[in-house]
């Protein structure tokens, strides 16, 4: 893309106008684009909405935003609230604030530090989550770590190694839970995870797979599965171990 052949959009009111390819997309204001949209860089401090896909190598939203199609991009940054009605597709993923993705998540690096919530897959070769998530799919990652500071969901986890550790936030919500019994389990819950290397703590899952497993404390597991190594705590729960 040639900077000195395009243009910078920049909306500070409330404004419709047609995508194409820009240098910058600048939103302060309320904006509205129609169709797909090109460029280097996007930023939104206000609230935006395009119809159609995003293709940029830096984006980051600090407002509100709408895709309603799929989007490619570097660097994303999102400290605000985003609708990301498609897959997505980036280098680096930075979540703060609140980011709703309708298809899958193709990234090199996921950090969650706020909420984050995936209808399909989520890959990637690192998933760092200090924040909460709901992937309703599958976590394909190289390495996963997760800190709960609030509920983790998630169909499946797949990859070479997991670590699960209480955060600060978690024996705050347990305590909440103990008086409250229709609130669900405040840690991670998922269905199968499947790893080389193993450590979970304040974990629920039906079947736990790998080469070398620990199940820590606040763990309620129905089966493990493991190769070379495993080691269960005391106030941990697990119906069933089996060595393979």
């Amino acid at each position: 893309m040639d900077n000195q052949k395009l243009y910078d959009l920049k909306i500070a009111g409330s404004m419709t106008v047609s995508g194409g390819k820009f240098n910058r997309v600048t939103i302060s204001g309320e904006g509205l684009i129609t169709s797909p949209v090109e460029c280097e860089d996007f930023s939104v401090s206000g609230m935006s909405t395009v119809m159609g896909e995003v293709n940029t190598k830096y984006m980051k939203v600090s407002g509100k935003t709408v895709i309603n199609g799929n989007l490619s991009a570097n660097h994303l940054k999102i400290s605000g609230d985003s609708d990301l009605r498609g897959d997505i597709r980036v280098k680096d993923l930075n979540i703060h604030g609140s980011t709703s993705v309708s298809g899958s998540v193709f990234s090199e690096i996921v950090q969650i530090h706020g909420g984050f919530s995936v209808g399909g897959d989520c890959t990637s070769e690192q998933f760092i989550s200090k924040g909460g998530f709901n992937i309703r799919g599958l976590i394909n990652a190289g390495n996963t770590d997760i800190t709960v500071h609030f509920p983790c969901r998630a169909k499946e986890i797949g990859g070479e190694k997991i670590h699960v550790q209480k955060g600060s936030g978690y024996k705050f919500k347990e305590f909440i839970r103990n008086f409250i019994s229709s609130l669900d389990t405040t840690g991670l819950k998922c269905d199968v995870i499947e790893c080389d290397d193993i450590f979970l703590e304040c974990t629920t899952a039906g079947i736990v797979r790998g080469n070398n497993v620990t199940i820590g404390p606040d763990c309620k597991i129905d089966l493990v599965e493991y190769k070379n190594f495993c080691e269960i705590s005391r106030d941990a729960i697990v119906k069933e171990q089996r060595k393979i």
